[in-house]
């Protein structure tokens, strides 16, 4: 019998949860038992040992029959500076099978991917406040990449369950002492590209804020003004060259 996509998604759901259960019911065992504390033979260990090693098969022949290597999928985790097409390679080993390892062309890869941050590109796009905010960041870091600049930007759940956007503060406070100095003293697209960056940072820095207060429009909005710039440079025909 042929099964839907929705049904290998679920069944490598399931087979991921059923992984982590017999994974987290070993280490428990482990951690009371007077045996295993002591470092001693323990039958009961060792078959938990081997119901992990079964269920992580499991685990792995599903999310290939869902996700087969070298297949294309978006990427839409918390690594927002990185969203957008990947390759699958294979699972995680780490995780005992229950995440992604992502590739492209160039080596550069993400490990420890869950299944619930890529989707197949006929899969409808996660919505949400998460899946919003990290829509408009990776667009607002799209935006930095094609005026010549890098911030790795990361946005996910904080231990209260807000959504929280995280970056790396010196290189932001780099990006933005050089683009204020442009703004002031540079002339023609390069002063333009400036107050670009200028106001894409201030955005990434409201972010959260505009996140916690709920205002999903405000960010949908901010989505589509980095988008819309970053097409906007990236269509100049004189467009020098970016380093």
């Amino acid at each position: 019998m042929h099964k839907t996509q929705q049904q290998l998604r679920e069944e490598a759901a399931a087979a991921i949860v059923a992984t982590l259960s017999a994974s987290e019911i070993w280490h428990g065992h482990r951690a009371a038992c007077r045996k295993c504390v002591n470092h001693l033979e323990c039958t009961t260990s060792y078959e938990l040992q081997v119901s992990v090693n079964r269920a992580s098969r499991a685990s792995d022949d599903a999310l290939m029959a869902f996700m087969p290597p070298n297949s294309y999928v978006e990427y839409h985790g918390p690594h927002v500076h990185q969203h957008g097409t990947w390759w699958v390679a294979s699972t995680c080993r780490k995780s005992l099978y229950t995440t992604f390892l992502l590739r492209r062309p160039n080596a550069e890869i993400i490990d420890n991917v869950p299944l619930a941050d890529v989707r197949k590109a006929f899969e409808p796009e996660p919505r949400g406040m998460l899946a919003a905010v990290r829509e408009s960041a990776a667009e607002i870091s799209a935006l930095l990449a094609t005026c010549g600049y890098v911030l790795a930007t990361h946005v996910d759940y904080d231990e209260h369950k807000r959504v929280t956007v995280m970056y790396d503060a010196p290189v932001f406070a780099n990006i933005e002492r050089e683009a204020r100095f442009a703004r002031r003293n540079a002339t023609g697209q390069a002063a333009e590209d400036a107050a670009y960056i200028v106001a894409a940072l201030a955005s990434l820095k409201n972010m959260t804020t505009l996140a916690r207060a709920g205002a999903l429009a405000r960010i949908d909005q901010t989505r589509d003004t980095a988008k819309r710039t970053r097409e906007r440079v990236a269509a100049r025909p004189t467009a020098r060259p970016r380093v």
